[in-house]
């Protein structure tokens, strides 16, 4: 998203007058073919009337001026509009705070790993390794079945079950047991033999249990497969589907499965095991189990209550962040497992595996996102109005954030409020920064001055000479038709008769 600021035209014309010879021109412009205009920035009029700039060339402080290869002719001077931040794809088009301006389009800018891609009418950063919606690039949407791993869509199967395919449909497997999909997807055993363990086997070992095949489903029911292509061959000792028996029996008749471990509970990033025969929840790989109650996770199995353990992200929980008990200032776990802030906005967050601070540090990808997209000068992050999040912006030129994250020029009472290397400006007086950074006012015999002239868009500055301008004889806002009806100044002095 982009916003252009229009000052008038890119040619600083003002109106036009329209009124014959005789008619005036605000103070600061010139008559010419019956308009008035700014001779230090008119291509059409540049120093003089009717002196013209060739294709290409921009007017500043009244001489024509070509900008170098890769660069356009703005009224700030000569920029590229590939990457900068107040001119992007074009003069006077500013990217919007949190923005960065990359190849002449105002984009967001993305934390590291992650990648712009449309949603609707707008833009969002998303992990293309695990997003549904953008799976391996943006717009590669997986079916509602699969999940998006690695930026590949995959069959979503609970542990320990693979996704593997079959006639063009995909389907779970056990590929410890499955003597279709033994120890790999399509690896069909043999005659006479079992999958055991992952490989085809002529006798199931006797520590070992055949047992009929089941299937844990996600709201904790179960399948089973009686028949003879369905047996497997099992470790009950670590076999979360046939933990300390077969998964198949009940022994108590009323549909509880014992020995059927699971089924995992979605968000708590826990996954069911068999240790030693029993079932129990562990902790996905980079979770954490930091329950303050001490203990391992509880054992659970079909007919019991669902596990109510959860395993923690290391990586950005506030309350446990690169470790368990490691809280970041303004959170607390206030002993009950959940992780709330005492007062908004917190003091910090996690990013990864590191306690930092919400407002100001520009590495964090929860407050300026990638601190690289700061077109030039020093990457700063400054809190917004409502000091409720942070926002990258570059000291150096921000008019809200000029040299610090206070420094509001606006509030200054300019009258063409700039921000130039990190000090606000009146860009509407400032004989080197007149009307845009940079931009030095030069005069060959005379006195070379930046005045105020107000147009319809506002206050600019135009450079002038005031040992010779009737509107700025001797001074800015000195006007000799005012004072004594003469229309000349030499020297810096009226000539009133």
């Amino acid at each position: 998203m982009r916003r252009t600021l229009t000052v008038g035209s890119t040619l600083l014309l003002l109106a036009a007058c329209n009124n014959g010879d005789n008619a005036k021109c605000a103070s600061g412009t010139t008559l010419c073919n019956k308009t008035c205009t700014v001779l230090q920035f008119d291509p059409s009029n540049c120093g003089a009337c009717g002196t013209a700039c060739a294709s290409g060339q921009l007017c500043i402080n009244g001489k024509c001026a070509v900008c170098g290869p890769g660069l356009t002719a703005c009224s700030q001077g000569c920029v590229d509009v590939q990457s900068d931040f107040n001119n992007c794809g074009g003069c006077s088009v500013v990217c919007n705070p949190g923005e960065a301006c990359r190849a002449g389009t105002c984009t967001l800018a993305c934390p590291s790993g992650l990648q712009l891609c449309p949603s609707g009418s707008t833009n969002v950063c998303v992990d293309n390794g695990r997003d549904p919606l953008n799976c391996g690039g943006c717009g590669i949407t997986c079916k509602a079945s699969e999940v998006c791993l690695n930026g590949n869509c995959q069959l979503d199967c609970p542990q320990p079950y693979t996704g593997c395919m079959a006639n063009d449909a995909g389907y779970c497997a056990d590929e410890l047991h499955d003597p279709g999909n033994c120890g790999a997807c399509g690896n069909v055993c043999g005659a006479g033999t079992m999958c055991v363990m992952g490989s085809c086997a002529l006798q199931c070992p006797a520590s070992f249990k055949i047992c009929p095949a089941v299937t844990v489903l996600a709201d904790g029911g179960l399948t089973i497969d009686n028949s003879d292509g369905g047996l497997r061959c099992v470790d009950p000792k670590s076999d979360p589907l046939n933990c300390g028996g077969c998964g198949a029996d009940d022994t108590s008749g009323l549909g509880t499965y014992p020995h059927a471990c699971g089924p995992a509970v979605p968000g708590n990033n826990t996954a069911p095991t068999c240790v030693n025969g029993s079932c129990q929840a562990v902790c996905l790989p980079g979770f954490l189990d930091c329950d303050t109650s001490g203990g391992p996770p509880p054992a659970h199995s079909l007919g019991a209550l669902p596990n109510d353990e959860v395993c923690i992200d290391p990586n950005f929980d506030d309350c446990n962040c690169g470790g368990c008990g490691n809280v970041c200032d303004g959170w607390n776990d206030n002993g009950s497992g959940s992780c709330f802030n005492n007062a908004l906005p917190a003091a910090q967050v996690c990013c990864s595996n590191q306690c930092k601070d919400l407002l100001l540090d520009t590495s964090c990808g929860t407050s300026c996102g990638d601190a690289a997209a700061c077109d030039g000068g020093s990457p700063t992050c400054c809190a917004n109005a409502a000091n409720t999040g942070g926002a990258c912006t570059n000291t150096n030129s921000d008019l809200l954030h000029c040299g610090a994250c206070d420094g509001d020029c606006t509030s200054l009472g300019y009258g063409k409020p700039g921000c130039c290397t990190g000090a606000c400006d009146d860009l509407s007086r400032d004989t080197n920064n007149c009307n845009g950074c940079g931009n030095a006012c030069t005069a060959d015999a005379g006195v070379a001055a930046c005045c105020p002239v107000t147009t319809d868009a506002g206050v600019i500055g135009a450079c002038t000479d005031t040992n010779n301008d009737t509107h700025n004889c001797g001074g800015c806002g000195n006007d000799c038709e005012t004072q004594c009806g003469a229309p000349g100044c030499t020297n810096g002095g009226c000539n009133c008769s």
